[in-house]
């Protein structure tokens, strides 16, 4: 996954960390996101041993505002709390990314190009409301937090 997919998500005004998200961290590898606050988040994470190996250990971190702390969103978790900030963000708790493989015609309105496999769409009273769509999951779910209003 690219860090300018996550480093997109991190710029959307309605991203906020989540626990049980995966941070990529520049000094710390699977940092997992247990609690955030206004000053900062805990996590656990798994580091290089001085004595050989990797050992575990529990993090306190700032809360991160550059781009050096991302996302990981090739992680499961952190894919379900990114729907979650989507589903807050438009208001709505129906909203589900689903993959729609070879589906290439126009969907509410929105003509599909060829090469996306990802919608991110609702149950509407009348058919289905497409908000955005992508190459992957990730990719759609962060377009839908973008376009969010």
């Amino acid at each position: 996954m690219s860090q300018d997919l996550a480093r997109r998500a991190v710029a959307s005004k309605h991203w906020r960390w989540l626990p049980g998200m995966l941070a990529i961290h520049p000094n710390f590898r699977d940092v997992r996101v247990s609690h955030v606050g206004r000053t900062g988040m805990h996590g656990a994470c798994r580091y290089a041993s001085p004595m050989g190996g990797v050992s575990q250990a529990v993090v306190a971190l700032p809360l991160p505002t550059s781009s050096d702390v991302l996302p990981d969103l090739t992680d499961s978790a952190t894919l379900g709390c990114l729907l979650a900030l989507v589903r807050e963000a438009w208001g709505d708790p129906t909203i589900g990314a689903v993959q729609a493989g070879d589906y290439k015609t126009a969907v509410a309105g929105l003509t599909i190009p060829s090469r996306s496999h990802w919608l991110v769409m609702r149950a509407g009273a009348v058919g289905l409301d497409v908000h955005k769509h992508g190459d992957t999951e990730a990719e759609a779910l962060v377009a839908a937090l973008e376009a969010a209003p």
